[in-house]
């Protein structure tokens, strides 16, 4: 599949009313303008994308999807191209393949500052079991 972004959209208004933007920053998103245009190329907007969310991390390189809940400890993995409602999870049986992608999203992670810079737009309010306070994006 063709991966875009969220981030793609800012990127690509910028392009497409001519706004230069400041080169003072590294923007993840792509101008997809080109890739709009010519259907026929090979080329693909992104090879990879990442999301950090709080505990939820996750990775998706071609056909393939990693997710990783840091807080509850558990790996999930799919081919999105065999199983794209994401109902059979393969991390325990493609271990290989997730250990790299794995690698990857550290190498990703380490440029990034240690909290978002900006807040959530929703969250919702939890008290867990051992009294401490967690955060849902909604």
């Amino acid at each position: 599949p063709d991966m875009v972004s969220a981030m793609d959209i800012y990127v690509t208004a910028a392009a497409e009313v001519g706004m230069k933007l400041p080169n003072d920053r590294i923007y993840d998103g792509k101008n997809l303008v080109p890739y709009l245009s010519r259907p026929s190329t090979k080329k693909v907007p992104h090879d990879q994308l990442y999301f950090r969310a709080d505990h939820i991390k996750a990775m998706i390189q071609g056909d393939t999807k990693f997710v990783r809940s840091t807080r509850d400890c558990w790996d999930t993995g799919y081919n999105l191209e065999q199983d794209p409602s994401e109902m059979n999870n393969i991390y325990h049986h493609e271990h290989n393949i997730f250990l790299e992608m794995e690698e990857d999203y550290k190498n990703w992670e380490k440029n990034l500052p240690p909290k978002p810079l900006w807040p959530r737009v929703v969250e919702r309010k939890f008290i867990l079991e051992d009294g401490k306070t967690y955060f849902f994006p909604v």
